[in-house]
């Protein structure tokens, strides 16, 4: 039995033996409150088994995974509004493949979206 666990017995009953001396309880309830408290703190479990854990998951990178997108998502456009040089041979690329016309030169948002809807309308040619 641990150290703590006696002096947590040991203290319950003068506790016992206090609350009987100043006449709060009687012997009988005294006697009961201790026993109780003993049982209890011999009851209690010394340690808790630590809760079940999940294995960690393994660290996969793959193509088009959330770091590509944020990269594409902050590519497209420049912080003046116009398209970027990637973004723009991308899109220049597909209008080609679906002979489509090119882009003005400095392309903002609604070219490029009027660029990607005739791009997705005819759709490249076999």
């Amino acid at each position: 039995m641990s150290a703590g666990r006696i002096a947590g017995i040991v203290f319950c009953w003068l506790l016992g033996t206090g609350l009987t001396l100043t006449h709060v309880l009687d012997i009988s309830h005294a006697a009961l409150l201790a026993g109780v408290l003993t049982g209890l703190i011999l009851a209690w479990p010394v340690e808790t088994a630590d809760a079940p854990r999940l294995p960690d998951q393994p660290f996969r990178s793959r193509p088009g995974a959330r770091r590509d997108l944020s990269y594409l998502s902050w590519s497209v456009f420049t912080s003046d509004g116009l398209i970027s040089a990637p973004a723009r041979d991308r899109l220049d690329r597909l209008a080609d493949e679906a002979h489509c016309p090119e882009l003005p030169p400095r392309a903002g948002p609604a070219q490029v979206r009027a660029c990607l809807t005739a791009i997705e309308l005819k759709g490249p040619t076999p």
